[in-house]
């Protein structure tokens, strides 16, 4: 099928050792950056969102926890 020892020799030539590894590193380096950059606009595992439902707190007493102070009226 394939010749292990020319598959050998070409990977031991120092320039092209360093071009595969450069291009499988840049290949990992992009898919990574593709895959994050599809995550952060929630493409990936995220389902429908509804809207936020606003709700107001029935308030029936109010208490001062602090003491309170006549306004100045020369301000």
């Amino acid at each position: 099928m394939f010749d292990l020892d020319r598959l050998t020799v070409f990977l031991h030539t120092s320039s092209q050792y360093a071009n595969v590894t450069l291009v499988i590193a840049a290949s990992a380096i992009t898919a990574e950056i593709i895959v994050y950059g599809i995550s952060q606009f929630g493409l990936v595992g995220q389902a429908e969102k509804s809207e936020p439902v606003e709700t107001t707190p029935n308030i029936q007493k109010v208490a001062a926890l602090g003491r309170l102070e006549p306004r100045s009226r020369g301000n």
